[in-house]
């Protein structure tokens, strides 16, 4: 999504990438910040480390059973 929002900014307009990004009255700086913003933390929540631990279904059964 972002690949093809940034090709729609710059295939297709000769302004600016930043006033091609504006969306009514908002700036294209607030709309790129945002984008940015929204592409950051889904990066940071896939790559979160966390401990995976299962809900008991398997914490009585012995490896090899």
């Amino acid at each position: 999504m972002l690949a093809a929002w940034l090709f729609k900014l710059t295939a297709f307009s000769n302004r600016p990438i930043l006033d091609t990004a504006a969306v009514g009255s908002v700036p294209g700086t607030v709309v790129a910040s945002v984008v940015g913003l929204f592409y950051l933390a889904m990066i940071a929540v896939a790559v979160w480390p966390r401990e995976r631990r299962s809900k008991g279904e398997f914490a009585d059964v012995e490896h090899g059973e």
